[in-house]
């Protein structure tokens, strides 16, 4: 039979405690070392990549934007580069501008240029050859004078000429007539176009003029062709005159 001593028995209770401790996870007496700790690392690696994606996005899109400026500015060098070409190829155009009697500022038309319009071509011609056939024995003068502003220089050369030649107006002067044209159609358009530089119309005008007198009435039908030109506003306020009038 073994007797224990004391100091066997401090032993046993010695690795008692020890192998409790081991069982419960509580470090031994000798002690053993820790891991070490990687999550700081792997926390700072991610900040690094995130910043260098960052920057990266950055130069992309201020790439993107300077190229899209840079695209825009060309097509606009372009436009303007082109738009200068076209204004220099072009023909400058002249405006010039006079006053009449009124004091307004109206601009001088271009003689090789239609007017407004053929209404306002025709009303002119209408108006002109009413007022060229309607004059008296008592005040042929004046009414005549009235009637050549409507005419060009060579236009009412003309026409005074045939008046003169036919032997109308001395017929009127001698049976003491008062001549009345009034227009009994309306006025056709013949042609149009420019003539010797001058834009010009052609029309035929029918009219039919009465000869009345104190002790007789008679009347003639004609047809009136007129040419029509433009001539400066300077020296009719509707830049249109007579060029020439033959009565048929």
């Amino acid at each position: 039979m073994t007797t224990k001593t004391p100091a066997t028995k401090g032993i046993h209770k010695g690795k008692h405690r020890e192998s409790v401790a081991l069982r419960k996870g509580a470090p031994s007496g000798s002690g053993v070392a820790k891991a070490p700790v990687t999550e700081p690392v792997v926390s700072a690696l991610d900040d690094a990549v995130a910043t260098v994606l960052a920057r990266d996005i950055y130069t992309r899109e201020r790439h993107y934007f300077l190229m899209r400026g840079l695209i825009v500015m060309t097509i606009a060098l372009m436009v303007s580069v082109a738009g200068n070409v076209y204004q220099g190829m072009r023909a400058p155009i002249v405006q010039n501008f006079i006053s009449d009697e009124s004091g307004r500022v109206i601009e001088l038309k271009a003689l090789n240029r239609p007017v407004e319009s053929i209404t306002f071509v025709t009303n002119f011609v209408t108006d002109a050859i009413t007022q060229a056939y309607t004059y008296s024995f008592a005040n042929y003068r004046t009414e005549l004078s009235a009637a050549k502003k409507n005419f060009t220089p060579s236009g009412w050369e003309g026409f005074e000429k045939a008046l003169k030649d036919s032997g109308t107006l001395q017929a009127v002067i001698d049976n003491k007539y008062v001549a009345t044209a009034v227009v009994t159609g309306a006025p056709v358009l013949k042609n149009q176009g420019i003539v010797d530089g001058v834009y010009a119309y052609r029309f035929e005008v029918p009219i039919l003029v009465t000869y009345q007198s104190a002790n007789q009435r008679t009347a003639q039908n004609l047809m009136i062709t007129a040419t029509v030109v433009s001539q400066p506003q300077t020296i009719h306020p509707k830049a249109l005159g007579i060029k020439s009038l033959i009565a048929k």
